[in-house]
Parts: C-alpha cells; structure tokens; sequence
C-alpha cells in the first residue's frame, strides 16, 4: 500500500508531466497504479486464505496420537517412498512390497477392531449433532436478545440510568436520605427472593446440580444475578454519612457482600474456564499422548493410589467425621484427617515441583502437564481463596443478640452450615480437597476413556454435559455446604445497620414488638416503619422518594438486561467452542481411519472430512497467487510438476 508521502510524490511529477503535455501518460500512471494496488489486495487475501487453511490442517493433524501415527498407513507410504528414492534398486523394490503386505493387511469387516473404530464413528456423529443443536439455541437466544449489536445500547442505558440517579441526588432536596431509604426497602425485598431461591436449592438435594430456572438458565446463575444485583445496589448507598458518626462495621459488613459475590463469581469461572480452556487442552493433550500430560495423570493416580483407601470411602469417613464434629462428640473417625492431610502433602509436592530445562540455552519452563494440573486447581483454589477471606471477615463481625430474632437473618442461619466453627470449617476443607481431587480424577479418566476408543480401542465415550458433570457437581456441593445462607444472613444484618444509622433503634423495635408463636419480626415492617418515620421527620417528600423508587427501578432493569445479555453471549462461546473441538476430534479421527470407515454403508463419497479437500484448497489457492504475480509481470507461470 502506497503511503501518503507516496501520493505527494506522484502529485509532483503529474504536475510536471501536466506542464509537459504528457496527459496519456498521466493516464497510464494511474491506471498502472490501480493495478499494482488490486495485485497487491489479491495478494494479501490469497496469503491470508493460505494461512486459515494451513492453520485448519495442523489443527487437525495436532490430533493425531504418537503411538500409532508412527505405523499409520500414510506415514509408512512416506518412509517407503523416501527409501526407493534412496536406493532405487530392484531389491530394494520387492524387500518393501514384503513390508507392505506384512504391514497392511486387507480390512476384515468382521474385525472386532473395525467394528469398534465404525461404532465409534457413529457415536461421534450423535455427540457433534447433539452439539451443534446446543450451538444452534444458544446463538438463536442471543440473535433474539439483539446480540452482539444490542449490547452497545444496554451498555448506554446502563450509563444513563446511573447518571439519572447522580443527576437526582443532587438537584433535590433530601434525595440521599430518601434514595438511601429506597435502597434499603429494594434490598429488603431482594433478600426475600434470594432467601427463597435458596430455600429451592436446599429443598433439592443432590439434584441440585441439575436444577434450572423456568428460562433454562442454571440454578448457580440465576443466583450470582442476584448476588451481583446487591453489590451494585450497596455501591449506592454511601459508606459514611457527613453530618453524624458511622458505625464502621457498615463498611466491614459491605465488604462481606463483595467478597460472596466473588465466590459466586469465581464458581462460575471455573465452569466457564474449564469448558472454555481446561477441557479442549486436556483432551488434544491426551489423545495426541503428550508425554508430560500423561505422566501427570500417573502421579495424580499414584497419590491417591498410595493412600490405600478409594477417595469416596475417605469422603464417606469425613462425613461421618463431621457429623460427630458438629454434635460436639468424640468422633472415632478422626484418624481420617490424618489420611486427608499426607495427601494434602503430596499434592501440594506435585503442584509446586520445579520447572524443566528444556534446553541448555533457554530458561526453565512449565511442561504442558504442568501448566494443565496447576490451571485447573488454580480454578478452584480461587474459590477456596475467597471462601476463606469471606469466613476471617465474618468472623470479626458481632451483633446483638436479639437481632437473631429477625425473620430474615433466622431464616438464612437455619439454612447455613457453622463455618465459624474451627473444627467444622477445617473438616469441611478437607472434604472439599477430596471432592477436588475426586474431580479432577474422574474427568482426566473420561478424557482417557476417549482417548483409547478414539485410538480404536473399546471403551466408554462421553459428550460434552457428561464431562462437565464432575466440575458441575463440585460446584452445586460448594453452594449447598457453604454459600447458602451467607449472603442473605449478611444481607439481613447490614440492613439492620443501616435501619438504625437511619435513626430506627432496631434493638428496641425487636423489644418492644409481640414476636408471637414463632418468635420472628419481620425485617421489612422494620423497612416500612424507618420510611414513615423518615417522612415524619421531614428528611424527605413523598414524591422524592417516590422519585427515587423509580430509579432504583429502571437502575434494576437495565443491569438484569446488562447480565442476561452477558450470560447469552457466553453460553453461545462456551457452545462454539465445544463444536468446534468437536469437528475438528470427527475430522481428525475419520483422516486417521479413513480407509476403514470408507466400508460404512451410509458413508458419503463427497464428505468434507476428505483430507484431500484442504489440501486441494490449498494448492488452488498458491497456484492462483503464483499466477497474479508471474502474469502480473508479462511472464508464464512454469509448469508444475506432478
């Protein structure tokens, strides 16, 4: 491409060829230039196309696995024919058709190996059209939601609806207090839906893990919008107010909030990353028998194979261990934790072994089984990060008494496992480092199930909502064991902070009120009567708070809108992703054995999974390129050899 200096250039001499009275050749300047100009955009497209096509070729072939990509049929036409060239004897010709009969045998169609390598074929099909029926949805929900183009918009009205909210604090008079008192209300009513979603998830057990909103969405995302909702309704309300002294445990009790959110967060990373990343990394790196890789699920196996004990029987202790733990009895399974804690040992040994030299001139690096073992625990030593970040704050926090008579804060404490308890929350680690490990083990065999019938051999083959089941899993325990009850507990208790910075004693109101039968007072009467009292008081008109109310509405809206939207484009990615890998597994394995899966009765002679159509692709692509450029120069283009 000609650059502007260039153009300055050329305007000179046309200037000079003008004065000279050479206007045909201006003409053919021009016309020269635009040619060199189309030449060079052909040039860059068809460089660019032989570039996808080559990367498309490598991702496929990168599939191959080593231990029988060596007596593949084109592998052992390679060698053979390098020998010939070599040698060029007659010899030379009939010790290899030897080796060709010996080595290539003719199909059996009887063949229990052939029948396993067409039956896998097949069962390949089913999964890649179940996933792209999955593709298929996930895309029509974000082309229904305006997407990707509607999410400028979403964004914009995002921005104008908290401008509206800056804008009305400070044009009307006691807008803080009434804009503050309609978050509290907001939030109230919030913690109440939320108390009841977690009702649901407590109410369903172990089928938590498969537990779905009315819309489709996952029981874990539909409570992190929640989740995110409050923290963005806390980023309203001031920490500190100017006129009087704050209790600083506000400040503390907000950051409890954040940092649940984070949890939820990062368990939805962690199923997000591992469809995304772990999951297509570790089955190209097991099928291809990356030698790092394999040796890392050994010495994963040889941990836990050294404790003598399976992983569900040690669970199955723990549980045990932790129900005499919780009665506050002597447990007899408390050897248990000795078993949890060598294992802890050596996995921490595994995780934290030293990087390998690769070569003499270059500096230590991570080996593909490295890098795999530590991002996936990475995963989930995040959530367990925050977990216990949550647990220390909590931990400082103290109330009055009487505040647990508070519906809202007995009913989130009911629903909530003791994690302030020492014992307790060191038991519940360990069993959750086991259940970690148990899923780390379980998805790396199904990832060795397929490698094996991938390679021909008989053995179980899983789709992509089987192999996510194992993370799935994990996650729904760590929601039922240790998040339920903690945000809305929290919740329940900032708000009675922030009812008596409003000037309501909460302490008093519980006192004074006839708890009945069931000795609960109702949070949001507690809400109602600091609005009323509010009003009394003059802090504020009706018509500001009702302002504000319809602000904190709208705000509401477009930030539910804002993370639907988000979680829409996500599931359309996680679904392409796992499409993609998925032909590129089918191609890969049908180029592998496509002498054998040619006898299938229903194949397709013009199917796209012929390796040959890349390949001619390819070469019609360069030999066009060659052609511009030798044609482009008045010359033929030399014939090619076959």
């Amino acid at each position: 491409m000609t650059n502007q200096q260039d153009h300055v250039v050329f305007d000179l001499v046309k200037e000079f060829l003008q004065n000279a009275g050479q206007s045909q050749m201006i003409v053919q300047c021009e016309q020269s230039e635009n040619e060199l100009m189309q030449l060079a955009t052909d040039q860059a497209f068809s460089i660019s196309k032989c570039l996808e096509l080559l990367s498309q070729y490598s991702a496929i072939c990168n599939l191959y696995p080593l231990s029988i990509l060596s007596q593949h049929r084109v592998v052992l036409y390679h060698t053979w024919a390098s020998e010939l060239l070599a040698t060029g004897t007659v010899e030379a010709c009939h010790e290899i058709m030897v080796r060709f009969e010996a080595s290539l045998n003719p199909i059996n169609p009887s063949n229990p190996q052939v029948q396993q390598i067409i039956t896998f074929s097949y069962q390949m099909e089913a999964i890649l059209n179940e996933s792209s029926e999955r593709y298929k949805k996930a895309y029509e929900r974000t082309v229904s939601q305006g997407l990707p183009e509607a999410g400028n918009r979403i964004e914009k009205a995002y921005a104008e609806s908290r401008a509206q909210i800056t804008g009305f604090l400070r044009r009307e008079k006691g807008a803080e207090k009434a804009f503050e008192c309609v978050n509290i209300t907001a939030l109230c009513s919030l913690n109440m839906r939320y108390l009841m979603m977690e009702g649901a998830a407590k109410c369903a057990g172990d089928c938590l893990v498969d537990l779905t909103s009315r819309e489709g969405d996952w029981f874990l995302d539909d409570m992190r919008l929640v989740s995110s909702l409050i923290v963005e309704f806390i980023t309203l309300i001031p920490e500190s107010h100017k006129m009087n002294n704050t209790d600083p445990k506000i400040a503390l009790i907000f950051k409890c909030l954040r940092s649940a959110d984070c949890i939820y967060k990062g368990l939805q990373d962690l199923n997000y990353n591992f469809q995304t990343i772990i999951l297509p990394e570790a089955m190209k790196t097991i099928i291809t028998e990356e030698p790092s890789v394999m040796r890392m699920i050994s010495e994963l196996d040889e941990i836990i194979i050294l404790t003598g004990i399976p992983l569900g029987d040690i669970l199955a202790q723990l549980e045990m261990h932790l129900r005499f733990t919780v009665m506050e009895m002597e447990s007899p399974h408390a050897v248990v934790q000795n078993i949890v804690n060598n294992i802890r040992l050596r996995f921490e040994a595994l995780l934290s072994r030293q990087a390998e030299v690769q070569d003499l001139n270059q500096e230590e690096s991570l080996t593909p089984g490295q890098m795999l073992l530590m991002g996936f625990n990475g995963l989930f030593e995040k959530v367990q990060m925050e977990g216990n970040a949550l647990v220390a704050i909590l931990s400082t926090l103290d109330i009055p008494m009487n505040w647990k008579k508070i519906d809202q804060i007995r009913e989130a404490k009911e629903m909530s496992v003791p994690i302030f308890n020492k014992a307790i929350r060191q038991v519940l680690e360990d069993i959750f480092l086991i259940k970690r490990l148990h899923t780390i083990q379980e998805f790396f065999m199904m990832c060795r199930d397929i490698a094996t019938a991938f390679k021909g051999g008989l053995a179980n083959i899983y789709d992509d909502e089987r192999l996510n089941k194992p993370v799935r899993l994990f996650t729904a325990d760590y929601v039922s064991r240790q998040l339920l009850g903690v945000t809305t507990q929290t919740l329940a208790i900032a708000l009675c902070f922030l009812l008596q910075r409003m000037g309501l004693n909460v302490t008093t109101e519980i006192e004074q009120r006839d708890i009945g039968a069931e000795s609960k007072v109702s949070l949001e009467e507690l809400c109602r009567k600091m609005v009323d009292l509010c009003l009394k008081r003059g802090l504020f008109s009706g018509s500001v708070f009702t302002q504000g109310s319809a602000l904190n509405s709208t705000l509401e809206s477009t930030w539910r809108r804002k993370q639907v939207a988000r979680l829409a484009q996500q599931s359309a990615k996680v679904a392409r992703i796992s499409l993609q890998r998925l032909q590129l597994q089918q191609t890969a394995y049908h180029w592998l054995y496509e002498d054998v899966l040619m006898m299938r009765p229903n194949i397709n002679p013009m199917n796209p999974m012929n390796p040959m159509h890349p390949m001619n692709r390819l070469s019609k692509s360069f030999n066009r390129l060659i052609c511009r450029l030798f044609y482009r120069y008045g010359t033929e283009p030399p014939a090619r050899k076959v």
